[in-house]
């Protein structure tokens, strides 16, 4: 994490990034599907309201837990599904500053 300072306690600086945010992209792949920190991130972003798009690199839907199988995901195994990924989190935020 280098853009935490060294010293700081970085799950606390995930989290007061997490409350501030708009919306998120979580990356899903093999690795993350058994990671504590990820499944945590979700949902915190679940009871905060935070739209998130699941971006889908190298795994099955059928894996995905409930809270984020829920949720329309994009596969993000090329570069071409990258880019629409990147767009469907851009879309997200639209809504959000029209207000």
């Amino acid at each position: 994490m280098a853009s935490i300072d060294p010293g700081r306690v970085w799950s606390e600086e995930i989290r007061l990034a997490l409350q501030s945010s708009e919306a998120a992209l979580i990356i899903l792949t093999p690795n993350s599907l058994k990671s504590a920190w990820v499944m945590a991130e979700a949902g915190a972003l679940w009871v905060l309201d935070i739209p998130f798009v699941p971006a889908l690199m190298f795994v099955e839907r059928r894996l995905l837990p409930e809270l984020i199988s829920r949720r329309q995901d994009r596969d993000i195994t090329t570069s071409a599904s990258r880019v629409t990924c990147a767009e469907a989190v851009v879309a997200l935020l639209r809504p959000l500053h029209r207000k």
